[in-house]
C-alpha cells in the first residue's frame, strides 16, 4: 500500500512540474485575450502600451512576463501568436528575440536595442493575457531609411 502511495504522489508531482514548464502553449487555451496596439513610438513606455491594453479589455492585467520581437510581412493571426506566446515559432513570422521580465518603464527602444534589432520609427505590439501571463509580441511597422 505504501508503494502504491508513493508512485501516485510522484506521479502527481511529475504533473505539476511538466504543466509549470510547458507554459500556456500546451496547458491548453485558458481564456487567451488580446488586444493589437498600433502606431507605437521608439520612446513608447511599456506602461503606457499595458495601460491602453487594460482600458480594452476592461481590467487590470498583472506585470509583463515577457516582451518579443518578430518580424512579419503581414497582421498575426491568432495560431501564429498563440505560438509565439507559447515559445514556439509560427509559420511565417521570423522570431528575432526575447527580453525576459520587462519593468513597466521599459521602452520599445530599449528593448529592441537589447535584442539588436535595427532601428525601428513605429511598430506595433499584440499585448496577450493569457492567465497567469502578459505576453507582448511586437513588430516592426517602419524601419528608419
Amino acid at each position: 500500500m505504501k508503494l502504491s502511495r508513493r508512485l501516485t504522489l510522484l506521479t502527481m508531482a511529475v504533473v505539476s512540474a511538466v504543466a509549470v514548464v510547458a507554459g500556456p502553449a500546451t496547458a491548453g487555451d485558458r481564456g487567451m485575450q488580446t488586444v493589437t496596439i498600433g502606431d507605437l513610438k521608439p520612446e513608447t513606455a511599456l506602461a503606457q502600451i499595458h495601460a491602453q491594453a487594460e482600458k480594452k479589455l476592461g481590467g487590470r492585467l498583472p506585470a509583463p512576463s515577457q516582451v518579443t520581437l518578430v518580424q512579419s510581412e503581414r497582421e498575426l493571426t491568432t495560431d501564429q501568436i498563440a505560438a509565439l506566446a507559447g515559445g514556439k515559432d509560427a509559420d511565417g513570422v521570423k522570431r528575432l528575440g526575447d527580453y525576459d521580465k520587462p519593468t513597466l518603464d521599459t521602452t520599445v527602444d530599449q528593448v529592441a536595442r537589447q535584442i539588436g534589432v535595427g532601428d525601428v520609427v513605429v511598430w506595433e505590439c499584440i499585448v496577450v493575457y493569457w492567465p497567469p501571463w502578459v505576453i507582448y509580441i511586437c513588430r516592426p511597422l517602419v524601419l528608419r531609411a
